[in-house]
């Protein structure tokens, strides 16, 4: 039996076969492999599943690393960069966050029906809908939750801004925006929503 580590880029190289494999990315129930070997050595795709951690897993795993305490609130990180993507999820998850992520307008609507996550941090240029495309959504189907928005964009793109606005999004930046201030902001607006909800739990 294989067994793999849990760290992203990790290269592991079975001698016998001249078979690597490589470690891609790791969410929240899934861990994705590369498989590179000889052109006479046949190689199937296959995606291997995790057990997804508990709710007292993921405290234990947060509070032993950082020493304390730490958020456990659930992140999408909707980003068409897969670099980037798997860069704030390594930070994030570092801060005790649980992260989601998605690639497309299409996945990200699905991920928010099916995780419910406290927190969208949002690429208005995903392909498949387009951010306006998925808070739309949001806006507009009962089944789709509206929860807190930060829009991280493109530098370039001037008019995101006034596109998005009607939406009412939650916080704004353009990129770069390192993990450790994406971790602050999402911070920011979970404590800025948690002290605007009204004794009835209805957010405003």
């Amino acid at each position: 039996m294989l067994v793999l580590s849990r760290r992203v880029g990790e290269d592991i190289v079975l001698p016998t076969t001249q078979l690597t494999i490589s470690v891609l990315g790791i969410s929240s129930n899934r861990v994705r492999l590369g498989f590179s070997g000889p052109p006479e050595v046949t190689v199937q795709r296959r995606e291997v599943f995790q057990r997804a951690a508990t709710v007292g897993d993921r405290r234990e795993s947060s509070e032993s690393a950082s020493g304390g305490p730490v958020p456990s609130a659930r992140v999408l990180i909707a980003d068409a960069d897969e670099c980037l993507l798997e860069s704030y999820r390594t930070c994030l998850e570092r801060h005790g966050f649980m992260v989601i992520g998605a690639a497309n307008g299409l996945e990200c609507v699905e991920r928010l029906r099916d995780a419910t996550p406290d927190v969208l941090v949002l690429d208005p240029a995903l392909p498949w809908g387009g951010g306006d495309g998925v808070l739309a959504m949001m806006r507009e189907e009962p089944d789709v939750p509206r929860v807190p928005v930060i829009v991280v964009a493109v530098g370039k793109d001037r008019g995101v801004l006034y596109r998005l606005a009607p939406y009412g999004i939650d916080d704004f930046h353009v990129k770069p925006l390192t993990g450790n201030r994406l971790a602050e902001r999402v911070r920011a607006v979970l404590k800025r929503r948690a002290t605007a909800v009204p004794p009835d739990g209805r957010p405003r």
